[in-house]
């Protein structure tokens, strides 16, 4: 089982962030003219692997001394109700533990796990960043890879103002219907914005958006990121931030909020020949620990 060479603590104990990666199956496969991922393939691994062969410090130069990854958290079954049961747990047990948990997918699936483990332990009191190109609200009676926002809203305390989707850009007639029901509550940072907007004028609207709450979490789907930093993903879609855009906000932001967690899924290890996708994970996962 591979472990992130920058993940250098000792002990659990003595980490402040805990990574882990599960390999969720549940939520179904987005049309695409890409490739589906293949579900036997676990991208938490490769991610380890491309980052130990590649490797570097964040931008801050921290050590990893205070991240313990923990491996590969098996589920024994793909079903949808164990699979959201077991990561929420997983979850809630390092928030509990005060760790902030760092997990790799897996599908969308962790996304819903996380928040409602969060809506549980910290019930509105928390942000998220939701970055995707995709608004992920569909009004499903099934829980999948579009209807996640849409059943997370759908939990006892979770409300649109403590979303933030950042980077969306492709959606359905029925996806924008159901986007339109949030408005404006739900906060929207489009793709197109990080073209021409300052980064700046950009922390300024999420602060605004998450007045009043103390910590923030950041769901990062990596078809969200331009796809020129990650390709290999299901749906790769044209525009969307880049990696340095979202670090920058990832750094940033930190002088504003307290970060309880982060995770990363969707990337097709098959589709990613050059590792660019796979680094950009890794560097996420990186940045976010070291401001953290």
């Amino acid at each position: 089982m591979s472990k992130l060479k920058y993940a250098s603590s000792p002990n659990y104990a003595n980490a402040h962030s805990v990574l882990f990666s599960v390999n969720t199956q549940c939520a179904g496969t987005a049309p695409t003219f890409s490739s589906t991922s293949d579900r036997n393939v676990f991208s938490g691994d490769f991610i380890r692997e491309v980052d130990n062969r590649l490797y570097s410090l964040p931008e801050n130069f921290k050590s990893g001394n205070q991240l313990w990854d923990e491996g590969h958290f098996a589920i024994p079954e793909p079903i949808l109700s164990e699979e959201i049961q077991l990561v929420c747990s997983k979850f809630g047990t390092l928030i509990k533990n005060n760790k902030k948990p760092i997990c790799l997918g897996g599908d969308h699936i962790i996304k819903f796990a996380a928040l409602k483990a969060l809506d549980e332990i910290l019930p509105g009191q928390f942000g998220v960043i939701y970055l995707d190109a995709h608004p992920d609200c569909e009004a499903q009676d099934e829980l999948s890879y579009s209807s996640i926002l849409h059943h997370g809203f759908l939990l006892p305390s979770l409300t649109p103002r403590q979303v933030m989707l950042m980077g969306i850009r492709q959606f359905t007639e029925s996806e924008a219907d159901s986007l339109a029901i949030y408005k404006p509550n739900i906060g929207i940072i489009s793709g197109s914005e990080f073209a021409h907007a300052n980064l700046e004028t950009m922390t300024k609207k999420i602060i605004a958006q998450f007045a009043g709450l103390k910590y923030l979490y950041f769901s990062i789907d990596l078809d969200g990121l331009n796809p020129s930093c990650a390709p290999a993903v299901e749906s790769p879609y044209p525009g969307g931030p880049s990696i340095d855009q979202v670090i920058y906000l990832i750094h940033r932001l930190r002088k504003h909020f307290n970060y309880i967690g982060i995770d990363i899924c969707e990337l097709i290890p098959k589709l990613d020949h050059n590792h660019i996708t796979a680094l950009s994970a890794a560097r996420i996962i990186k940045e976010f620990y070291s401001v953290a």
